[in-house]
């Protein structure tokens, strides 16, 4: 997996299949919209889990 990332034309193919890194906790929400649910959650949890960073 990690040969296939830098390649360009899979990047957003690519990105699917690493964001959702539990498909077995929410298989449904993979074909309905893995990077709507996750990058928000994600972008809203960084600033305030760990300002600092």
């Amino acid at each position: 997996m990690a040969t296939l990332k830098p390649t360009t034309p899979l990047q957003p193919l690519m990105q699917a299949n690493v964001k959702p890194p539990s498909p077995m906790l929410a298989p449904e929400q993979r074909p309905l919209k893995p990077p709507s649910p996750l990058q928000p959650k994600n972008a809203r949890k960084t600033p305030i889990s760990r300002p600092q960073r």
